[in-house]
């Protein structure tokens, strides 16, 4: 399906494509908006983090509920964007530590 229009994926009558549609539409248009039409968590949570690291906005990781999700999302961003800064907003230490050293890592190559 092409339509950047949520309306369209009304029509998809499979719950795993709905909301899969929903996701895709979210991440082709940048718009985290169209993730609150998913009910599945874990797929609202994905297409949340599909749309920070598009966008390299840690605003949209703040939607996330789930605490290790979230800091998940904020590692992406760091990752797209190189940015080591954005591992500062994780708040378990060896995640931050993990982030850290992944774009270190990736700096060197």
């Amino acid at each position: 399906m092409k339509s950047d229009d949520p309306k369209s994926c009304d029509k998809i009558t499979d719950a795993e494509d709905h909301e899969e549609c929903y996701h895709d539409i979210a991440n082709s248009t940048g718009n985290y908006l169209i993730c609150d039409h998913i009910k599945n968590k874990i797929e609202k949570n994905s297409c949340y983090t599909s749309v920070a690291r598009k966008k390299k906005d840690t605003s949209v990781c703040d939607k996330i509920s789930n605490i290790e999700n979230r800091e998940w999302c904020y590692h992406e961003i760091a990752e797209a964007t190189g940015d080591i800064k954005f591992c500062d907003k994780i708040t378990s230490e060896s995640e931050k530590a993990d982030c850290q050293k992944c774009i270190q890592d990736s700096v060197k190559k």
